[in-house]
């Protein structure tokens, strides 16, 4: 499926990711949802061509108030391999399809149904609901207690594999500035990086000693946490003076924000933002 489809979180940001299907009278975005007015049938909105990288399921959700006649939700373009309707009144819900047997070069619309109608939409979740890309690194402390978390990025490909592996490269680096504890191995989907280091030395390398890393996801304003341990709280000047929060101005901390938001996706596949981060133990 078109990444801008994954990642387009509803209307917020205008129709610059859509197209007009048959030339509705009206096709605007009011309060962040679409709205058509149409004095045809299959008037509407769609985006695409899709491309589908290989059998997947996605999940798109749909808030939907039709006010007159009906709408449609059509993936496959004008013969659609797929579709849910006539669709009236007013709805929230979800639905799934696993693209199999998907056909590169079909769209995903949001259209009327049998002639004039008048609709709100806003697309409220559209994601796979496998992991597409992902980072996953593996930390010890001195007494060999682990930590481990996994996180999502962009979809590998053939083309972009170089690219995706040397940004995770550079998160574990901006991991380990801000950690005292040893990387045992780190993974990007099926490659597996064991550095073979030995075990930190410093008594306060352990797990449970903890960065709390906060960050929100800026189509969908989702905020997620992460925790590193390890947190190498002798670095000069790593917290805000009388506080437990991290300066993420300081140099270490800056590397680390940096590389994690270069590489990290949130939930829904949009771009995420590091808010703060928090010492725990």
């Amino acid at each position: 499926m078109g990444a801008n489809l994954i990642r387009n979180g509803g209307f917020e940001a205008g129709l610059s990711q859509w197209s007009l299907n048959n030339a509705p009278p009206t096709a605007e975005v009011v309060d962040g949802r679409l709205h058509v007015i149409a004095d045809g049938a299959s008037q509407g909105v769609y985006q695409g061509p899709l491309v589908s990288p290989g059998p997947d399921t996605y999940l798109i959700g749909l808030n939907l108030e039709v006010i007159s006649g009906a709408a449609l939700v059509n993936i496959g373009g004008a013969s659609p391999a797929f579709s849910y309707g006539p669709l009236y009144g007013k709805q929230r819900w979800e639905f799934e399809h696993e693209f199999a047997e998907y056909v590169a070069g079909n769209n995903f619309r949001i259209i009327s149904s049998g002639g004039a109608a008048e609709f709100y939409a806003d697309v409220v979740n559209i994601r796979s609901k496998t992991m597409s890309g992902a980072f996953s690194i593996n930390m010890v402390d001195r007494d060999d207690d682990a930590r481990q978390f996994t996180l999502p990025m962009t979809t590998i490909t053939a083309a972009n594999h170089d690219a995706q592996a040397a940004l995770a490269a550079a998160l574990v680096a901006g991991i380990e500035g801000i950690s005292q504890l040893v990387t045992e191995r780190w993974d990007l989907i099926a490659n597996r990086t064991v550095p073979g280091d030995p075990r930190p030395t410093a008594g306060s390398a352990q797990v449970n000693i903890e960065w709390l890393v906060t960050y929100v996801e800026d189509t969908t304003l989702e905020v997620r946490t992460v925790r590193i341990g390890g947190a190498n709280l002798d670095i000069s000047g790593i917290l805000l003076a009388g506080s437990n929060v991290a300066d993420l101005t300081a140099t270490e901390m800056a590397a680390f924000v940096a590389a994690f938001e270069a590489a990290v996706l949130g939930p829904n596949g949009n771009a995420v933002t590091v808010q703060s981060v928090a010492f725990l133990e």
